[in-house]
């Protein structure tokens, strides 16, 4: 373990950007997650990944970033705590800029990578289904995962990543605030397996191809209440069929059902039951 950069952050003393570095020539990797500090599952499955090329038998190279925002992480929250800013929102940074800048500066020179792969996590009120996001024209086979959303727009990070000509990889599963064992490993595979396609890692068990999808639907409550769901993330569900319900608050009574507009797997759920009119409730990918 290395660190690759520091600085002094009030009340929270010394932040340094932890890298690990393992192999050495080509294809090149970079791994990153904990960019928003509270979505730990994707940190925990960065250091799975870590824990499998300690191994060796490593063909080219690969450096390894598992907790970026680590001062967030510390705080449990998903922003930088110094100034509360929205890491994803800086990047690529400026080298000469505030804290934060500096801070994804130095990410971005960090993961100068044939591949760039971000690990990361559904909101604290949303858990997502293990899936990778890909923009238009990126290959869709041997991603590892169930379910490939194309077009669902790069933003933050992966964004930064593409616009300086960067081959990308958006890997999420689960939601922030929480520790999911299941959903860290899911990640960790994909990882490994995206290193075999590259010729990096010995072979694998061979996977069926994803689910590719190209339109996810949001649903969205219109009263205000508790989302109670009926559906669990990953189910398929068919058109028509109810997803779940908004209740009142005092007195529990059913004020909206909530209702799939089309047959598709619910990619998406509410996991923090409490609901304002036109709050995100479950997404559906058709």
């Amino acid at each position: 373990m290395s660190t690759i950069f520091s600085l002094e952050a009030p009340y929270l003393g010394e932040h340094r950007l932890e890298c690990r570095s393992f192999g050495e020539g080509v294809p090149t990797v970079a791994i990153v997650a904990g960019v928003h500090g509270n979505e730990i599952t994707g940190v925990h499955a960065a250091n799975l990944v870590s824990a499998r090329l300690e191994k060796g038998l490593l063909a080219g190279s690969v450096r390894l970033l598992p907790c970026v925002n680590a001062g967030g992480a510390e705080q449990g929250g998903k922003r930088w705590p110094v100034d509360d800013a929205d890491l994803q929102d800086v990047f690529p940074g400026e080298p000469g800029g505030w804290a934060v800048q500096r801070l994804a500066d130095a990410v971005m020179s960090a993961t100068e990578a044939s591949l760039c792969i971000e690990l990361a996590s559904g909101s604290e009120r949303l858990e997502e289904w293990p899936h990778a996001r890909l923009s238009e024209g990126q290959e869709t086979k041997d991603i590892g995962l169930d379910l490939a959303w194309v077009g669902a727009g790069p933003s933050g990070l992966v964004e930064a990543w593409q616009a300086a000509g960067r081959q990308t990889l958006e890997l999420r599963a689960g939601r922030a605030g929480t520790l999911d064992l299941t959903a860290a490993q899911i990640l960790a595979d994909a990882v490994c397996r995206r290193l075999f396609v590259l010729g990096m890692l010995p072979p694998l068990p061979t996977l069926p191809p994803p689910l590719v999808v190209h339109r996810v639907l949001d649903l969205r409550s219109s009263r205000a209440g508790y989302f109670e769901p009926l559906r669990r993330c990953g189910d398929w569900v068919e058109e028509g069929e109810q997803v779940g319900m908004v209740r009142a608050l005092v007195g529990g009574l059913p004020l909206e059902n909530i209702f799939s507009p089309a047959a598709g797997r619910v990619v998406a759920l509410r996991a923090y039951p409490l609901v304002h009119a036109q709050e995100l409730v479950a997404r559906v990918a058709l």
